[in-house]
Order: structure tokens, then C-alpha cells, then sequence
């Protein structure tokens, strides 16, 4: 092998010591078809590829820049990025540099790769996700020429592209397989960790703020499988919203002369449906088998479709079937601002989905979470209350 990554590895096994034991879990290969590296797999498992004459140009600082780069596109899951929820391969391509590109010092990076302040009358948000990014940037294109015009002048062996990224995104690979890959990664994050955690390692603070959460999530205990329709009963049970109305039509024993009150119990629920990507269509038939159930105990139901975003709000009648719409990414944060938003509409939010996407800030009012029986297990970071279909 012509690229010597000794030296590399030692550095960054001194100073930034997850990173060098990740690099060291990598299959490793020389590439000369590609112009400069890439992340590929093999079949579950990550490799890492470079172009030896690419390596070779790069000084040393540059180097630790390039090798970061990559494992920061491994660990953020780049690699698996849904061709349909970003079918511009281009800008997903910007917007995903410019997410790891801000963890990397700049000592380490040429001074032309992406970041920030690189596209064109737009300031990008610190920290914000590939996904803030690409809607950002599709957006401004659409409404200021001079973005469209960066973007096709943008090639893809421009030097503001640390490496390329042709292996990203197949469109044929199934849900699951990616969750397998997803599970592969985490075994292998999860022993790094320990590993460096007996060791007595500081190593959490050399890592950005959203990866130290990842990996402290993998060690919290699953949740444990309850009877889930039962709790469900209770939940809502306890969400009544209690309406008192004057009424002359009868007699106030209490205080003579007084309309009696009448006293009703109001439940307006909002249910939202994760109809993204992610969702199986036997989690979604699930799904409104349940909302069939809360509408026949007399409830009245609202039902909010979203993926990243709402798609669609509408008062469910008892219908037996619904056309989904969405399908795309996940978003939880627009339905939970909705919410927040009609607090006086609704007595309480129930959200059927899979939970894979970052926690919301906490609603306004007790919400439950039904999570799928594949769905995220490390459900701490969701406000209000979790349960797990069985």
C-alpha cells in the first residue's frame, strides 16, 4: 500500500484518541478510479478509500483533516443518506460538508473547503444538519440566481470538496439493511467508547457536542416492552378536559334561584402519524387500526400527517382508509410547534411513529409517544410519555 496512515493514526491516537481507534476498525483501500477519498462499504461494514496520489499531495495537517473528515461521515451517516428525501446529489453533497466541516479545526483544512459563509448571499445557522442545509440552500437557489449559478459552477473535483462521494446513497438498499449498518456502526462505536472509558479517556471532549449524545445514548437501557394499549387507555383516559355550561333548564339545589350547571367531559385529541420513509407500511396500517380504536370511544380525534414536515391536518371520521401522504424525511419539531400553537384546541398530543429523528423541545401540554416495535429504544431524550408497540 502506497498511503502510510501510521503516522496519522499515532497522532491521532495521542491527541483526539476516539478517532484513532475508529480509523483503526476501518477496512482501508487504495483507489485510483476516484479523485480523491470517499466512504464506501463492504457489505456492512464501512471502508475507507483514498487516492494514493491525492494522499500524497495533501501536508500533514490536511492529511488529519481528510481522515476526520471521513470518519465524520461515517458516524453522522452520510453514507446512508435516502436518495428521495435529498434527490439533488450535489447540494446533499454541500450540505453534508458543511455539517462535519464545522468540527474540524481550520489549521486542518484547506481554506477552500465548504462551510458557513460559502454560499452566496446566505448565512447558514451554526450546527443546524445536513437537512437544515439542504433545504436552506434549495430554497435561496430558487429565489437568487447568483446561488444557482455557485451551484452549477460547482463541480464535483472542485477543491471546496474535502473528498468525493460517489459510493453515497444507493437507491436500492432496503430499511433494512440500513438498520443493519446502523446497528454494525453502533457495535463498533459502543466498544471504542468502553474501551477508552476504562482506560480513564477524556475523549468525549475532542468530539462534537451531538456525537458525545449519540454515544452516551447507546449505553442507557432499552426501554422495556409494556402492555402498551392498556397504558393507552389510561393516558387518555386522564386527559379530559372538563366544560361546565349554565343551564336554566333546571333547578340549582345548592344555590336556589341560580341555572343549574352542567358539567362535560371534552376530549380532543391531536394524533400525529409519522408518515416518513422509515415507517413501514405494516407500522402505518397499525397505526390506523389505533386511530380507528380512539375514534369509537367517543373522542374526537384530529389527525396531523407529517414527515419533516406536515403534510396534511384533517377531523378523522372513522374511516377505515386514508391516503398517506409524505413518505419523505422526519421531522418531529412542526408537529410538536402545532401543537404548542392550538394548546387551547386540544387536550393532548399522541404521536405514532418510529423515533428515529432528534428529540423536539417539550410541548406545552403531557404528550405519549407510541414507538413502533422496531422503533428507537432509547427514548430518554423524548419529552412527555413513551411506550413501545409489542
Amino acid at each position: 500500500m502506497n498511503i502510510d496512515l501510521s503516522k496519522i493514526a499515532k497522532k491521532l491516537m495521542l491527541d483526539e484518541p476516539f478517532y484513532g481507534l475508529f480509523l483503526l476498525t476501518l477496512n482501508k483501500r487504495e483507489n485510483t478510479q476516484i479523485p480523491t477519498a470517499c466512504v464506501s462499504l463492504q457489505g456492512i461494514n464501512q471502508s475507507l478509500e483514498i487516492n494514493p496520489e491525492y494522499w500524497n499531495s495533501l501536508p500533514e495537517l490536511q492529511r488529519i483533516g481528510l481522515l476526520k473528515h471521513e470518519l465524520l461521515h461515517i458516524m453522522f451517516h452520510h453514507f446512508l443518506l435516502d436518495t428521495t428525501m435529498y434527490p439533488d446529489a450535489k447540494l446533499r453533497n454541500i450540505a453534508a460538508d458543511i455539517e462535519i466541516n464545522q468540527f474540524i479545526d481550520e489549521q486542518n483544512k484547506s481554506k477552500d473547503w465548504l462551510g458557513l459563509t460559502s454560499v452566496p448571499n446566505l448565512v447558514l445557522p451554526e450546527k443546524a444538519g445536513t437537512r437544515v442545509y439542504y433545504d436552506m440552500i434549495k430554497d435561496k437557489a430558487s429565489t437568487c440566481p447568483q446561488v444557482q449559478e455557485w451551484l452549477d459552477g460547482l463541480g464535483d473535483d472542485s477543491c471546496e470538496f474535502a473528498d468525493g462521494h460517489e459510493m453515497w446513497g444507493d437507491p436500492n438498499m432496503d430499511e433494512a439493511t440500513k438498520k443493519l449498518i446502523g446497528k454494525q456502526l453502533e457495535h463498533q462505536v459502543k466498544e471504542i467508547a468502553e474501551h477508552l472509558d476504562k482506560k480513564g479517556s477524556k475523549f468525549r471532549g475532542t468530539l462534537p457536542g451531538t456525537l458525545v449524545e449519540w454515544i452516551d445514548s447507546l449505553f442507557e437501557l432499552p426501554v422495556p416492552v409494556t402492555d402498551w394499549k392498556s397504558y393507552f387507555k389510561r393516558f387518555i383516559s386522564s386527559s379530559d378536559k372538563v366544560v361546565t355550561k349554565k343551564s336554566r333548564n333546571k333547578y340549582n339545589k345548592r344555590f336556589p334561584g341560580n341555572p343549574a350547571l352542567k358539567i362535560k367531559h371534552k376530549k380532543n385529541i391531536l394524533v400525529a402519524i409519522d408518515t416518513s420513509g422509515s415507517v413501514s407500511s405494516e407500522n402505518l396500517v397499525e397505526f390506523l387500526g389505533q386511530l380507528l380504536h380512539i375514534h369509537k370511544t367517543g373522542h374526537e380525534v384530529t389527525v396531523m400527517e407529517c414527515d419533516a414536515k406536515i403534510t396534511n391536518i384533517f377531523k378523522y371520521k372513522g374511516d377505515k382508509e386514508i391516503a398517506i401522504t409524505g413518505r419523505g424525511g422526519t421531522d418531529f419539531q412542526p408537529a410538536i410547534d402545532y401543537f404548542n400553537q392550538h394548546i387551547q384546541t386540544y387536550n393532548t398530543l399522541v404521536f405514532f411513529t418510529d423515533g428515529y429523528a432528534p428529540a423536539p423541545t417539550p410541548p406545552k401540554r403531557p404528550m405519549l409517544w407510541v414507538m413502533t416495535s422496531d422503533g428507537e429504544t432509547k427514548t430518554s431524550k423524548f419529552p412527555g410519555k413513551v411506550v413501545h408497540m409489542n
